[in-house]
């Protein structure tokens, strides 16, 4: 069944062949990094019975350091960036500056029919709020990114797809494998090639989609995943 695993920032919605997982905890341990990526308000997603949106994975820890880097950056996760920034500085491979992210977990809604999550961060300045919603009825997941913040910013959300799909576009719609995704909010969206890594020393090339966003003060977007139907 779904779980929110409060104090380790994670959230499992799930409902028969449908099963997102959802990061909004804090980076490494106590702000020191460690193993932690730049992750946080990222998720992966198995719907409707086949891996859709993945974590890029991480492919080794010290031979190849910059795409050690590459790997831990936000860029390679299925979040929000902003003006191009990390979503907090790397010290070294196995460190960050600080966790500035002041994670929050908003609300939590669990039941037969529905699942919501709310969570939001600060992402260099400007507050990310993400909720995401499931309703295990019509198998439909919609997520909703808020983000709030002073002057004027360009940003990117992503989504790296698992690399047995081949995703197409069609003005703001995406379809990947048994999926319909409908996108809200970007003045651009471009599927660019990317790198996903199922185990250490092991890296194969996906497809990941770009969303555009340039924004002043608040902006409001939307990634709607729905059946196709057979």
């Amino acid at each position: 069944s779904s779980e929110l695993f409060k104090y380790g920032g994670f959230a499992v919605l799930r409902h028969r062949d449908t099963h997102l997982f959802f990061d909004f905890g804090d980076i490494g341990m106590q702000g020191y990094g460690g193993h932690g990526h730049n992750d946080t308000l990222s998720f992966e997603l198995f719907f409707n019975g086949e891996q859709l949106i993945v974590d890029s994975g991480t492919f080794n820890y010290t031979l190849f350091q910059d795409e050690r880097q590459q790997f831990r950056s936000i860029e390679a996760h299925n979040t929000i960036q902003i003006d191009r920034k990390e979503l907090v500085p790397f010290r070294n491979l196995w460190s960050i500056a600080a966790d500035t992210t002041q994670p929050k977990l908003i609300q939590w809604i669990s039941h037969e029919q529905r699942d919501e999550i709310t969570a939001e961060i600060n992402n260099n300045g400007v507050r990310h709020q993400r909720t995401i919603c499931f309703d295990k009825v019509s198998g439909v997941i919609d997520i909703m990114d808020k983000l709030s913040g002073k002057g004027k910013h360009s940003a990117f959300s992503r989504l790296h797809f698992h690399p047995s799909l081949t995703p197409t576009l069609e003005g703001n719609m995406i379809v990947a494998g048994n999926a319909r995704i409908s996108i809200e909010g970007a003045s651009r969206i471009l599927l660019k090639e990317s790198q996903y890594s199922k185990g250490y020393y092991q890296k194969v090339r996906n497809v990941k989609a770009e969303l555009c966003i340039e924004f002043e003060t608040a902006w409001q977007g939307r990634i709607k995943f729905e059946r196709l139907k057979p």
